[in-house]
C-alpha cells in the first residue's frame, strides 16, 4: 500500500490545486463590471486595472493620480465628473488612462481640464454642456479630436 501512497498524494493535491484555481477564476469574474470604492472614488475593475465610474470627494482641484491604493487607474468612465464639486482637473504626468465618450459631459461646476500627456484622443461630446468651462489644456499627441 505504501507504494500507492505517494501518487495518490500527488494527485490529490493536484485535484485541490485545480479546484482552488477554478474558484479563484469564479470569484474574479464575480468582481468585474462590480462598483467598489477606492478612497474618494467609485470604480470597476477592467482588464489589468481599474476605470473611475465618479469622485465622491468634496475637493474642488483634483489630480487623477496613475494609480490609486495601488490599482492602475486605465480610464474614466462617462459622465464620471457629472456630478462633482471639482472646478479644475489634472492627470498625474504618468498618467496613461483613456477617457469615455460625454466623460464630462454636463458638469456645471467644471472651469478647467489638463489632459494626461499621452492621451491621443478626444472622444465625443467630451465637454459638450460644460458651461463653466473656460480652460482645456490639451497635449500635443492629440491625433483624433471628436466634437466636443
Amino acid at each position: 500500500m505504501k507504494k500507492y501512497a505517494k501518487p495518490i498524494a500527488l494527485v490529490a493535491i493536484l485535484v485541490v490545486a485545480i479546484a482552488l484555481i477554478f474558484v479563484s477564476v469564479y470569484f474574479n469574474s464575480l468582481e468585474k463590471d462590480k462598483e467598489f470604492t477606492l478612497g474618494d472614488f467609485t470604480v470597476v475593475s477592467e482588464g489589468s486595472g481599474i476605470s473611475i465610474v465618479s469622485y465622491n470627494g468634496d475637493e474642488t482641484t483634483l489630480t487623477i493620480p496613475a494609480k490609486i491604493e495601488g490599482k492602475k487607474v486605465v480610464s474614466v468612465a462617462a459622465k464620471a465628473f457629472n456630478s462633482s464639486s471639482v472646478t479644475t482637473l489634472s492627470f498625474a504626468d504618468d498618467a496613461i488612462v483613456e477617457l469615455a465618450e460625454s466623460v464630462f459631459s454636463g458638469n456645471s461646476t467644471i472651469v478647467s481640464v489638463k489632459l494626461p500627456t499621452n492621451i491621443t484622443n478626444i472622444p465625443a461630446y467630451a465637454f459638450y454642456n460644460c458651461s463653466s468651462l473656460k480652460y482645456v489644456t490639451m497635449p500635443d499627441s492629440v491625433t483624433d479630436r471628436k466634437s466636443t
